[in-house]
């Protein structure tokens, strides 16, 4: 296990979603929470071990993922691929650029501009983002 191969598996079968806080009521306060998922729990578990932080869930229909929200882990983990994540680049970029992972608001972050990078194009033609 090294950061090539989980940075190759993330780019794949990872997401990287960013929200805005519901329990504040101006709903500004990003958060960021990094996914990877695999019906297989043993990559998973490797991967955790490795990272030395974060939680696997098992789905219902048999998909597992791990998960990490805290700052710091996100901040570790996002540093540690920028330079060998390929299909999620901009989108580590972009954070690593824009996001304060030392504040505990992030008021200023564009959430609109941060998911214009992760819009796709669907079969119909109609763009839609994933996060």
């Amino acid at each position: 296990m090294d950061w090539s191969y989980i940075a190759g598996f993330f780019d794949g079968e990872g997401n990287i979603s960013v929200a805005r806080s519901r329990k504040f009521l101006n709903g500004n306060i990003a958060y960021i929470i990094i996914r990877i998922y695999q019906k297989d729990i043993v990559v998973l578990e490797e991967i955790k071990k490795f990272l030395g932080y974060g939680h696997i869930y098992v789905a219902k229909d048999g998909v597992n993922e791990l998960t990490f929200n805290k700052k710091s882990n996100v901040k570790t983990f996002l540093e540690s691929i920028k330079d060998i994540a390929i299909v999620k680049r901009a989108q580590i970029l972009y954070l690593l650029n824009n996001y304060s992972f030392e504040w505990n608001s992030n008021l200023h972050f564009d959430l609109d501009d941060y998911r214009k990078l992760i819009t796709r194009e669907n079969a119909e033609g109609l763009r839609k983002h994933h996060t």
